[in-house]
Order: C-alpha cells, then structure tokens, then sequence
C-alpha cells in the first residue's frame, strides 16, 4: 500500500518504526518487548530508536509553534486525537 493512498505525508516507513518505538518509551515497554517488536537482535540498536519527548521539550516545542504559526489554534486548544483543520 502506498503512502498517497493513505493520506500520509511522505516520511518514510523508517519513520513509523521510530515513531512505534518513541511510543512504546511513552507507555514505559520493557526493553524487551521493544527489540521484540523492532526485530533487533541487541538492545542498544531498539535504544537508539527512542526518542523520547518530555513534557517540557512539549511545552518549548508549542510555544514555539504558537509564534511561528499564530494563525492556527494555540497548543494548549488542541485536543490530543484531534486534527488541526489547514487554513
């Protein structure tokens, strides 16, 4: 299936495992599972796969989005699994 059909902005399929893994460090997953679900055969490869957002690079990151992008909704008014409509 191609990446068009889907409506998916053309980033690559290495960027859904990088995302896949970045989530799984969000939900805590137990190393092992992650290496299970990447396929890795060592650890520190699944490790160089995460990379985790904290709540302040979110905070720096949405500030930072409200001045570059102040005609869209502030951050903080959009609702996580709502789409932001292009304007």
């Amino acid at each position: 299936m191609d990446l068009a059909r889907l409506g998916i902005a053309r980033a690559g399929l290495h960027a859904f495992r990088y995302g896949n893994a970045t989530i799984m460090d969000g939900l805590d997953a137990p190393t092992r599972v992650r290496q299970d679900r990447l396929g890795h055969e060592k650890a520190e490869t699944t490790l160089g796969y995460t990379h985790a957002i904290g709540e302040d690079d979110r905070r720096v990151a949405g500030e930072i989005g409200n001045i570059l992008c102040s005609s869209l909704p502030k951050s903080s008014e959009v609702k996580v699994g709502k789409q932001v409509p292009a304007q």
